[in-house]
């Protein structure tokens, strides 16, 4: 009998939290990698310049720090599950919304601002993914995490591909 590789098998064992952290990993990695590259070029075809481009990328950054160092608070005040359904429901539903409906600058800015709020549930979620792990196994845990991830950049990357011949 053939052995499954060890990642296969961790996949497989995989409980509780861990398990639902790594398996819906891919549904917010693949949509997310196929829509970012085309944010700036979607920005300047509404008429924004690069310097507001730049502004509303470094405001952003600067909210996404300020919202890092509050997720520790707001994930211990509110918990990991509800802190993770709350701000990634706030950070991706809403800036979504605005981004189809953007005009300009200010659309733009706002929706930047909200989206910075993806900072509290990145630390909820990490949380989440480690709370009932094997002390072990968190970093088999992690590196499926960030397998997926990375995939996900591979599958948008031959999506776009394929649709740009078709």
């Amino acid at each position: 009998m053939k052995k499954r590789h060890p990642m296969v098998d961790t996949l497989i064992n995989l409980k509780g939290n861990p398990k639902v952290c790594v398996l819906t990993e891919p549904l917010w990695g693949i949509p997310y990698n196929l829509y970012l590259p085309y944010a700036s070029i979607y920005m300047h075809s509404l008429g924004l310049g690069d310097v507001q481009i730049g502004i509303i990328t470094s405001i952003g950054l600067v909210f996404q720090i300020l919202f890092t160092l509050l997720s520790g608070a707001i994930t211990d005040k509110l918990g990991r599950k509800k802190t993770t359904f709350i701000f990634d429901i706030i950070a991706w539903s809403i800036p979504c919304l605005i981004w189809a409906f953007a005009k300009n600058f200010t659309y733009f800015l706002i929706a930047a601002i909200i989206n910075s709020v993806h900072r509290v549930t990145a630390n909820s979620w990490m949380c989440l993914m480690v709370e009932d792990a094997q002390e072990r196994k968190v970093s088999t845990y992690l590196f499926l995490g960030a397998y997926f991830r990375i995939n996900s950049r591979f599958f948008c990357t031959y999506c776009r591909s394929i649709c740009g011949k078709v």
